[in-house]
């Protein structure tokens, strides 16, 4: 009976997921007056819909300076490790030809191991990973013709919050990205947008441009600016690679009040950015089920301690995290070639 539910329920979601595939590669792509614009553009994969991810950073270095006296300094601090883990699940909702909704979820978590842990911060963390969980939402509105409009909403817990701290509202983090486009052929798509996200760490409020093209069977450029750009080579019906340069960033709330150090301060939120440039290569295992490996360099852009949620305050703690190395790995389910035929 269990497995009979089992089935049912991954059947469900894959006709689900490729019900919206379908509609996204059918004969609308060529978006005359008549029919409404869809955004994607020939040579894409398969969306995502369960993602697992694994990745991996050891041994690189980091120094951190403190206008707090009592706090101090380090100049030859290490993390041996840093771990991250992910789980994403998206799903369609609605789908109809002037709108399509999908929901998403999403558990992250990251774990640090220092080198030297007396520093007040990094014992702190080294005994606290950092956690978001979220949900998000994705709405593409197309109208007759060759534009659309597309908005994506999150809201995240981010935070070092366990079994022991439960999270409130200073945990929680929002993001919206609204964007207005137009589809010049099958080929190329572009639009233009703004942007309320913790790309950089800090919430800021920033322009967005995207722009795909497909320039011909096996190559094309997915960008949305200033967070990617991505290379893609469809080597085959399943094999993919990609080479691509990306911002991330995040904001957490850190609870440090009970710690000496950290007494006199009501609000600790830690901002960390980067940038990675990496290569990635996708493999089909068997049809909706692919799997993929990337590596590469990032370099940090800040990494913070401040006692404030948003861009302004105090920083308490200014980190400088050398480059690095790091590799990953997922396992992704895409919708099913034969619901294509």
């Amino acid at each position: 009976m269990q497995q009979t539910i089992y089935k049912s329920l991954i059947l469900g979601l894959f006709i689900s997921l490729f019900y919206t595939s379908v509609s996204a590669q059918d004969n609308l792509l060529t978006c005359p007056d008549s029919t409404f614009c869809v955004p994607s553009v020939d040579g894409m994969p398969r969306s995502k819909g369960i993602i697992i991810e694994y990745e991996r950073v050891v041994d690189y270095g980091i120094k951190a300076k403190s206008s707090n006296s009592a706090i101090g300094d380090v100049e030859d601090g290490g993390i041996r490790a840093n771990r991250q883990i992910q789980f994403v699940c998206r799903l369609p909702i609605y789908n109809k030809e002037h709108l399509k909704i999908a929901a998403g979820f999403r558990y992250f978590t990251e774990e640090f191991r220092f080198d030297n842990t007396e520093y007040p911060l990094f014992q702190s963390l080294e005994d606290r990973p950092l956690k978001s969980i979220g949900l998000s939402a994705y709405i593409v509105k197309s109208f007759r013709g060759n534009k659309f409009f597309l908005v994506k909403l999150g809201a995240d817990l981010n935070g070092d919050y366990n079994q022991d701290i439960a999270p409130n509202s200073k945990f929680l983090r929002y993001s919206v990205v609204p964007l207005f486009g137009w589809k010049k052929n099958d080929q190329i798509a572009y639009g233009a947008g703004i942007a309320y996200s913790y790309v950089f760490g800090s919430p800021r409020v920033l322009p967005v441009v995207a722009y795909n093209n497909t320039f011909n069977r096996k190559w094309g450029l997915e960008m949305l600016l200033p967070a990617s750009i991505r290379l893609r080579h469809n080597m085959s019906e399943k094999d993919i690679f990609y080479f691509t340069t990306k911002i991330n960033g995040a904001s957490y709330r850190i609870s440090l009040e009970n710690e000496a150090a950290f007494s006199e301060y009501d609000i600790l939120d830690l901002k960390k950015s980067e940038i990675r440039v990496f290569g990635t290569y996708e493999r089909e295992i068997y049809d909706f089920v692919w799997f993929g490996v990337n590596a590469g360099l990032r370099k940090n852009l800040s990494f913070d301690l401040t006692n404030s949620l948003t861009g302004g305050g105090e920083t308490i703690i200014e980190g400088d995290v050398r480059r690095a190395f790091f590799f990953n790995i997922s396992l992704f389910l895409v919708p099913p070639r034969k619901l294509l035929e």
